[in-house]
């Protein structure tokens, strides 16, 4: 098992980074695709993003939202101050190269890991089995 670091910001220059939060789709295969469309529009309203931030203590997303204060914006502004305002953003290797629906196949497949260390094999080849079921939707 190894750690995947975060990627370092252009030139070495210092930047801001988290990890998760919140984040919404439309599955494609989904049978209610209006009404998920329907949704995603009202979160993305400025004041519904506003609203949501201050609720979850998260950095806002949305053109317009204002920010409330929390521990993750004073983080934010403490980056920004202290790298003249250079923040770099980037979507970490999940966002990029995983498809939607693997963090619950990479949990399993650590918790075999943890559950027996030669279990290498096996967690591999769940995490492998998913990955290209969910690639290949």
């Amino acid at each position: 098992m190894g750690v995947l670091p975060l990627p370092s910001s252009a030139n070495g220059a210092p930047s801001f980074k988290i990890g998760e939060g919140d984040a919404w789709g439309v599955s494609k295969t989904s049978k209610n695709k209006a009404a998920c469309w329907a949704l995603l529009a009202y979160l993305a309203r400025p004041e519904v993003g506003t609203e949501w931030s201050t609720v979850s203590g998260t950095l806002p997303t949305i053109a317009g939202a204002s920010a409330a204060d929390s521990y993750a914006i004073d983080c934010y502004r403490k980056a920004v101050t202290d790298t003249n305002g250079f923040v770099q953003y980037d979507n970490l290797f999940d966002r990029k190269y995983y498809p939607n629906g693997m963090w619950g196949i990479m949990a399993t497949s650590v918790s075999l890991l943890f559950g027996n260390p030669d279990n290498v094999k096996p967690a591999v080849d769940y995490l492998k089995t998913g990955y290209l079921e969910l690639y290949n939707m």
